[in-house]
C-alpha cells in the first residue's frame, strides 16, 4: 500500500469515527421527559391520535399495576419450621378415594435392549469406500455397524482387515478369526 493512500484511509475512518461519536453524543442531549423533582418536563411534539390512545391505556395499566403490585405482609416465616396449629400430619394415601390404603404400585418394567444370542454370528451386509478408507457394514445383534481396521463390535469381535469382497474378524471370546463375504445376488 503506497503511503499517500494508507494515509487517505487513515483520514477517512477518522472523519467517521468523528461523525459517529458527535451524533451519538446529540442522541444522548436530545429533549427527555423530566424525572419528578427536576422541574417541569421539556414540551414533546404531538403525538398521531392512535399513538395518544395508546399513551393513555399505558398510563392506565401503570396506575392500575402499582395498585396490584403492593406486597402483602408475610403471613408465616417461611424459616420457622414449627408446625402450625392447623395443619395435622396425615397420610397421604388416606387422601386417596376408597375405605382402606390404595395398595402399591406396579413397578414399570423397562425394556431392555436384546443380547445378541450366543449362537448368532455377525454377517457381511456391505463395504463402502469413502475418501480412501474402506469401510464395512456388519450385521451382528439386529443392528448395524459401521466399521474400519481396528474396530470392535459389542465388544466381541474386533476387526482385523477389510477388503473389497469380504471382511476379516477375530472373535475375542472364542479367539477364532471368522471371515464375512458378501452375498453374490444371481
Amino acid at each position: 500500500m503506497r503511503p499517500g493512500t494508507f494515509t487517505a484511509c487513515w483520514l477517512v475512518s477518522a472523519a467517521i469515527l468523528s461523525s459517529w461519536a458527535v451524533s451519538s453524543a446529540a442522541d444522548q442531549t436530545a429533549v427527555r421527559p423530566a424525572v419528578a423533582g427536576q422541574g417541569a418536563p421539556a414540551a414533546l411534539p404531538a403525538l398521531p391520535p392512535l399513538s395518544s390512545g395508546l399513551e393513555a391505556e399505558i398510563s392506565r395499566l401503570a396506575i392500575r399495576s402499582r395498585v396490584l403490585a403492593a406486597p402483602a405482609a408475610p403471613s408465616r416465616n417461611l424459616f420457622d419450621f414449627a408446625e402450625s396449629a392447623g395443619l395435622r400430619t396425615r397420610n397421604p394415601r388416606s387422601l386417596l378415594p376408597g375405605a382402606g390404603i390404595a395398595p402399591e404400585p406396579a413397578p414399570i418394567a423397562v425394556p431392555a435392549e436384546p443380547a445378541p444370542a450366543p449362537d448368532a454370528a455377525p454377517s457381511l451386509a456391505g463395504i463402502a469406500h469413502v475418501a480412501g478408507m474402506v469401510t464395512a457394514v456388519v450385521s451382528f445383534g439386529g443392528t448395524l455397524h459401521y466399521v474400519k481396521k481396528g474396530d470392535v463390535i459389542a465388544g466381541r469381535f474386533r476387526v482385523d482387515a477389510v477388503r473389497d469382497q469380504e471382511a476379516e474378524l477375530f472373535d475375542l471370546t472364542a479367539g477364532m478369526i471368522l471371515r464375512l463375504a458378501l452375498k453374490t445376488v444371481t
